[in-house]
């Protein structure tokens, strides 16, 4: 009977999916990529000496860079994602969800299911690609994974997120020197699971809460980010002098973008690599301040599992 099997969907069968405790960062990887010369480069040399078409420099440069994009930037998630495996502990096969964020590359066979090759997932893993968010990806990323990890009990979930700006590289002029010298390139990972963990497991961060707000009728100043990206310095002070926060609230943001540069969508996987390390160095040395995680808006605090937010602009 339809209401039958409606009150027994809402009922214990829906108890049963849920998760005992909100979500947590398991483990987190990162990696930038090395500079070598690509075989992609070969291809492309051979196809227009075929095709008598080397005249076509600017169209012949621009392959280049989609072959290398398209072949190299999975491997850059892969190993992002076998450093965040290896830190938990547990199988490659054990993890059940899979969600991928880029904006590198759109292709079919998507690039979420290269990654699950490369690093030998279940064929029965869950998988999910998110597309042209930029910056806000690995946010995004995150946040569907609380929901996931919360709403299937005893789920693992592997975000990755890699970005590389080879694609949107072109001819030096004075309006791509800021986009070029702020732009890097790497790639991200964590596992995001959901209590009871288990042995061996070490929540890092406790994903209290996400949300996302969107201001209506702002779609023309969205098209504006692609000149002006608001990813670098400037930001950072607008959100110290907004928010008022004290000296070095945003330290471990300054350094990944001093030492890295805006790597889009991500970025805020080495932040949260800066946080755990200063976290664990303030430990070893017995003092606890931790100056750069901000405020904590809500939710349960432990030395064990510590809250942080994340904002984007």
């Amino acid at each position: 009977h339809p209401s039958a099997m409606t009150a027994r969907t809402n009922g214990k069968m829906g108890m049963r999916q849920q998760a005992e405790d909100p979500a947590a960062m398991l483990a987190i990887g990162t990696t930038n990529p090395t500079n070598l010369l690509q075989p992609q480069d070969v291809f492309a040399e051979k196809l227009f000496r075929v095709t008598k078409s080397d005249h076509l420099t600017e169209l012949k440069e621009k392959l280049k860079r989609i072959y290398m994009v398209a072949t190299d930037m999975p491997k850059l998630a892969q190993s992002a994602a076998a450093k965040a495996i290896a830190e938990w502990g547990r199988p490659a096969t054990d993890i059940t969800h899979l969600v991928f964020s880029t904006y590198s590359a759109l292709q079919a066979p998507s690039a979420d299911l290269k990654l699950a090759t490369l690093l030998s997932l279940r064929t029965t893993v869950c998988r999910t690609i998110l597309s042209l968010h930029g910056c806000y990806g690995g946010a995004r990323a995150l946040h569907l994974a609380k929901e996931l990890a919360e709403n299937n009990r005893g789920a693992r979930v592997l975000v990755a997120c890699a970005e590389t700006t080879l694609i949107c590289f072109g001819s030096p002029n004075r309006a791509n020197l800021v986009g070029h010298a702020l732009f890097g390139d790497g790639a991200g990972a964590v596992i995001v699971g959901a209590g009871p963990f288990s042995e061996g497991e070490r929540p890092l961060f406790e994903m209290v809460t996400t949300t996302q707000n969107t201001i209506p009728w702002t779609e023309h100043v969205i098209s504006m980010q692609a000149t002006v990206h608001p990813g670098g310095r400037p930001i950072l002070d607008n959100i110290d002098t907004v928010l008022k926060l004290e000296p070095g609230k945003l330290a471990a943001s300054r350094r990944v973008l001093r030492e890295y540069g805006n790597m889009s969508g991500a970025t805020i996987f080495f932040v949260l690599d800066e946080l755990r390390r200063r976290r664990k160095k303030e430990e070893d040395s017995g003092h606890l301040l931790l100056p750069e995680w901000g405020a904590r808006p809500s939710g349960r605090e432990s030395p064990s599992r510590p809250c942080c937010f994340a904002l984007h602009a």
